[in-house]
């Protein structure tokens, strides 16, 4: 286990960097330099899921305001990635040496490519799960008052970071917990002591932001998207430990009556976090639970005996080998699959699948780690509408700079609050005082279920012009709020309609096809006419993942 630890956090460390991953990260960053300047409230702060995240915000707010002179955006990677390794490496130092440890659990938690490809860039859900490993630290350990009370605290600053903390706390309870009927659980001071410090920060969220966002966003399973984040988010590995785990112990309650419902209990708490995402699964992160939950059960002394216990041996070892193998030959081994029936092995260049936190690859996730590097971080468009942003010069009117609301504003939000604006979002270019709003072009051309700015009626007649396009494909727009149609603003409506709500990239300039995938000539070449839009920046706009993926 201790090699595995070291591993993935050297991993992290090499894709340490000044990156964002999503507009979530972005929100984050923003409200917390906001919080550092004493620009916004602690106290019923405007922000994105401040009620179940202030936590997150508020200590990133105490590293920039005690280090003002790092780049905010590194910042909150560098924090994340010390408390998680931290989390780390006290987990393995406090479970790594106990005898009978089964081997390929530790694999499944420690090359899970959520934990080690997204620990390195600030989410509240990482932030969590480090507050999390240090708990149940503190709890593996000898048993002391201390301890218990260190397990409470970091429960509670791991709820107010991201409140789904609390799906992990049954597991880290019954991890350590001696054996026990229902009612003699009950009776004991722990569970009742680590249910509080999970649940009072998250009642404290709802006073401290009232005004907060949805808990809740339905509950539908798309069988593709689960079975793709899955397997190549959370990792087969894990998801064949997880299940496993859960089984042994289900069936451990059946032949075992007399502790039936505590084993049942276990299984449960297992699967928890999984049941509660999969139905509104849209990023690999809503995973990091229940590696978690994995984690914890896995090493402990009850799950090593009941693995010791198991016969045959050689059925258990094939099983284990299984899960290892699993787990760990993605990391050299991956997928290209341009197209559903042109499936190959892939040593790098794996094909990538959008998420809501940015691209995750069909395994040769070592070759993804290079290629991260390689790319300056701008592997889709949420680095690179970032870059774009970063490199626009706002004009602000009544001092704000105007956004139009999208889903990438964020970045632009972040963007404008660095260069010492404050900002004002808005639903339509005619509410802005200064005649114009700034918006990524991205925004406008995908398809949102007919809830996007371009799906209003009329909303490319008007003037759109080029503010940055230093993010290579992804440039920020200035709109303005009326006037003749621009030729940008006619090439965006016809591009949108050409791609049809997909994913596709403005180059201005000369920029070659891209194989496999859709590129058309922005002039003359079926969107334009050449001979119409002599204003027209001459560039491509090439479609970027594969058709069979939709939209």
């Amino acid at each position: 286990m201790f090699l595995l630890t070291a591993l993935a956090i050297a991993v992290m460390l090499a894709l340490l960097g000044p990156a964002l991953r999503d507009n979530d990260q972005a929100a984050l960053v923003s409200g917390a330099v906001q919080l550092a300047h004493g620009d916004a409230p602690w106290w019923r702060a405007p922000f994105y899921n401040y009620d179940k995240q202030y936590g997150s915000y508020l200590l990133l707010a105490l590293l920039i305001r005690l280090w003002p002179g790092l780049d905010p955006v590194l910042a909150g990677n560098l924090l994340q990635t010390v408390l998680l390794s931290a989390g780390l490496a006290l987990a393995a130092w406090r479970v790594g040496r106990r005898r009978g440890l089964p081997a390929w659990l530790a694999a499944a938690v420690l090359a899970s490519p959520v934990l080690v490809l997204y620990g390195p860039f600030l989410g509240t859900s990482t932030m969590s799960l480090a507050f999390l490993l240090m708990a149940f630290s503190a709890l593996a350990g000898p048993p002391s008052a201390a301890a218990r009370a260190l397990a409470c605290l970091l429960v509670a600053v791991a709820a107010a970071c991201r409140a789904d903390a609390v799906l992990v706390v049954p597991a880290l309870y019954l991890a350590v917990a001696p054996r026990g009927t229902p009612w003699g659980l009950l009776r004991r001071g722990l569970p009742w002591a680590l249910g509080l410090a999970a649940v009072l920060p998250v009642l404290a969220g709802r006073l401290i932001d009232p005004n907060r966002n949805p808990d809740f966003l339905g509950y539908v399973i798309d069988l593709k998207v689960w079975l793709a984040l899955t397997l190549f988010g959370m990792g087969a590995g894990a998801l064949a430990a997880l299940l496993l785990l859960a089984g042994l112990y289900a069936a451990l309650a059946v032949l075992r009556p007399r502790w039936r419902l505590f084993h049942l209990a276990i299984a449960a708490a297992a699967l928890l976090p999984l049941a509660f995402y999969s139905g509104q699964l849209s990023t690999p992160r809503y995973f990091l639970p229940s590696v978690a939950v994995l984690l914890f059960l896995g090493t402990s002394r009850r799950t090593a005996a009941l693995v010791r216990g198991l016969r045959p041996g050689w059925a258990v070892r094939a099983a284990g080998a299984g899960v290892a193998a699993a787990a760990l030959l993605p990391w050299a081994v991956g997928l290209s699959l341009p197209a559903l029936d042109a499936a190959r092995p892939a040593l790098a260049g794996a094909t990538r699948i959008p998420t809501a936190d940015g691209v995750i690859p069909m395994g040769a996730y070592a070759a993804f780690v290079a290629e991260t590097r390689a790319a300056g971080f701008a592997l889709d468009h949420n680095h690179k509408i970032w870059q774009s942003a970063a490199a626009t010069r706002f004009e602000p009117c009544d001092g704000r700079v105007d956004l139009l609301g999208t889903g990438m504003v964020k970045y632009l939000e972040l963007a404008a609050v660095l260069q010492g604006h404050a900002v004002r979002e808005l639903a339509t270019p005619e509410q802005s005082a200064c005649g114009f709003v700034y918006a990524d072009a991205r925004s406008l051309t995908r398809g949102y279920g007919g809830n996007g700015p371009g799906d209003r009626p009329g909303f490319f007649a008007r003037p759109m012009q080029v503010a940055s396009d230093a993010g290579g494909g992804q440039p920020v727009l200035r709109i303005a709020a009326s006037g003749a149609p621009s030729d940008l603003a006619r090439a965006l409506e016809a591009l949108r309609a050409r791609f049809a709500g997909r994913e596709f990239e403005l180059h201005l300039g000369p920029a070659p096809a891209v194989p496999n995938q859709i590129a058309v000539p922005v002039c003359g070449g079926g969107i334009i006419p050449a001979a119409t839009c002599p204003s027209t920046p001459a560039g491509w706009a090439a479609g970027i993942y594969p058709a069979y993926m939709g939209k």
